[in-house]
């Protein structure tokens, strides 16, 4: 230790070598000399504790940084005690001076060092060689729950959960008596009674004569980590059980097409062991007329394709694919792709196809063979009608007369039906075109009810026609189908209307698109269409229920022709009614308005 002496004036009487050797002054030195030696950030503290020492003659403890000669600054601890004389007045001080330095630094190695493993993310645990506890940090808490004052001086088998049998302890035990550290996984319970699981280290601690004298567990928490472990091993498992038993392919390409991976059914399936696959392109094996849109597809992040692919034994199969791409670590993207044979299903189709184009093929001849016919059967019929009407007006008996009358009805009735299919025909077969010529759509519509005028009559029918002025005078198209339309309609209503009235009514309207449209309805006051009947009335020899035929006469052929002829004409037709109290059919034509005749 240094020791000196200072007056009453702070000055130097006596020193010793240690004193001058830590403090560079020497005896005579006054108390602004050697108290300059201290640390300007403690030389204020110090002054102001030697000044409370002297003035009431008490002891004075203090520590700073002083600085020496040879070694810079260094943390001393002074120790003085003041001098009285005879009289009790005081005289000075009697100083002790230690370099404390190295204690000093040790002590905040140590601070530093506990305050790193009390702020540890791990669970620390110091026990003594009998497993009592004998320290915690933090981390320990917060992994089981329990306080340090809950555990101090307790064996560390309250963690014990009884998942393990006592073989594993005891293997435990005898490690870390033996001097070495423990290393391994143990499941222990929480103060709140749940488990948890720990990887867990246990070190011997030794004092320096070897004996072992406590044990320090640093302990993780792994719980979730081996979970989320167990769950991809399940993940992987199931993957791999479905890829190994799935009759699906999977392969992991890069997006340049070389494989990585193949799942092991592609030898079974395509003959391509997984290790002959992987390390080569899959487009090794595409067709070259595929190529391309397997080369597109692999650029998209996901899509599908069907593609022939090569197997080993030289043969071609359809492949239809699902390509999703992901991105991989380290930057880049690989494909999965997921594919399945379908070359029977596409032979299937082949064949399909092959057969509806024959059958349509065969429909077609038939149709147009029918409609190629069309001379042959109307001339005979229209011969039959006339000799009829050249019969009926000559003198005829009574029964002979009617019998001529029967024969010429039952000739028309036959003539309607033979010129309903033949249209028919003609339109199945392509063969029916549709005129441009200029009409006036009023004289069409006056001149199609004129015709059916007397069979409204005759079933005391009132017959309405109301055309708008927004009508033109004058239109380009074909009338006469626009007049075989009508009548079919009209004809229709009359023929399913036993009382009341049958009105037509035509309009020019205009769409919010600004197409100008002619729209003409037929409204009825008859026996009306069931709603289960409307969607398929428009279809071919189909009527309302089968005794319509019965009552009503017809082929069912009428209104698909209508259709056809409206679509033909680039319009629209459509229906609706209430059984017994009538029906509204409708249809709509697109009208030349480019003069800007119409408002």
């Amino acid at each position: 230790m240094g020791v000196f002496q200072a007056d009453a004036m702070g000055a130097c009487t006596f020193a010793n070598p240690r004193w001058t050797e830590l403090s560079g002054v020497a005896v005579g030195a006054t108390f602004e000399e050697w108290a300059g030696r201290i640390h300007a950030g403690d030389r204020d503290s110090f002054c102001c504790e030697w000044d409370r020492s002297t003035k009431a003659v008490a002891d004075l403890s203090c520590d700073f940084r002083l600085g020496a000669v040879e070694s810079g600054n260094r943390w001393v601890r002074l120790t003085a005690r003041p001098i009285r004389t005879v009289e009790g007045v005081y005289a000075g001080h009697v100083c002790a001076i230690e370099d404390i330095t190295e204690s000093r630094a040790v002590a905040e190695r140590l601070r530093l060092q506990g305050a790193a493993v009390e702020a540890a993310a791990n669970a620390i645990v110091i026990t003594d060689r009998k497993g009592q506890i004998a320290w915690t940090n933090a981390a320990f808490t917060r992994l089981t729950g329990y306080d340090a004052a809950e555990v101090l001086g307790r064996n560390t088998r309250i963690l014990k959960s009884g998942q393990h049998d006592d073989a594993y302890y005891a293997n435990l035990w005898r490690t870390i008596a033996a001097g070495e550290v423990w290393h391994g996984e143990v499941v222990n319970r929480r103060k709140d009674g749940s488990h948890y699981m720990e990887e867990m280290s246990i070190t011997p601690v030794r004092e320096t004569s070897g004996e072992i004298t406590n044990f320090i567990a640093i302990k993780q928490d792994v719980t979730a980590r081996r979970e989320a472990e167990c769950r991809l091993a399940e993940s992987e498992e199931r993957f791999r059980a479905l890829v190994e038993n799935s009759m699906e392919l999977f392969i992991q390409a890069r997006l340049d097409g070389m494989v990585i991976y193949a799942s092991p059914n592609h030898g079974e399936i395509t003959g391509w062991k997984a290790s002959e696959l992987i390390g080569t392109s899959v487009f090794e094996r595409v067709h070259p007329v595929d190529l391309p849109q397997a080369l597109g597809t692999m650029r998209q992040k996901e899509g599908q394709m069907e593609v022939r692919y090569r197997f080993k034994d030289g043969s071609w199969h359809w492949l239809e694919s699902t390509v999703r791409t992901f991105a991989v670590a380290g930057g880049g993207r690989h494909a999965v792709i997921v594919s399945r044979d379908v070359t029977e299903r596409k032979a299937a189709e082949a064949a399909i196809a092959q057969a509806r184009d024959a059958a349509l093929e065969s429909a077609r001849i038939k149709s147009e063979f029918l409609a190629n016919m069309s001379h042959e059967f109307r001339t005979p019929m229209n011969g039959v009608l006339g000799m009829l009407q050249l019969l009926l007006d000559t003198e005829l008996a009574p029964p002979q007369r009617h019998f001529a009358v029967t024969a010429c009805h039952s000739a028309e009735s036959l003539l309607a039906v033979l010129n309903d299919v033949l249209d028919f025909s003609k339109i199945e077969a392509r063969m029916l075109a549709i005129e441009e010529t200029d009409f006036s759509p009023r004289d069409v519509v006056e001149g199609a009810l004129e015709l059916l005028a007397e069979r409204a009559q005759g079933k005391k029918l009132e017959l309405v026609c109301a055309v708008g002025d927004t009508v033109p005078s004058a239109l380009r198209g074909d009338p006469t189908r626009l007049r075989q339309v009508l009548l079919n309609l009209v004809g229709n209503a009359i023929k399913f209307t036993d009382h009341g009235e049958v009105v037509v009514r035509v309009e020019a309207q205009r769409d919010p698109a600004g197409a100008v449209r002619l729209a003409f309805e037929v409204r009825d006051t008859g026996i009306g269409i069931a709603p289960e009947v409307i969607p398929k009335l428009f279809q071919a020899f189909t009527q309302a229920d089968g005794s319509t035929t019965r009552k009503y006469g017809g082929t069912g052929l009428g209104l698909a022709i209508t259709r056809r002829l409206i679509e033909l004409m680039r319009g629209e037709i459509g229906v609706s009614s209430e059984v017994g109290r009538g029906s509204v059919f409708w249809f709509t034509l697109p009208i030349d308005d480019s003069r800007g005749d119409l408002p």
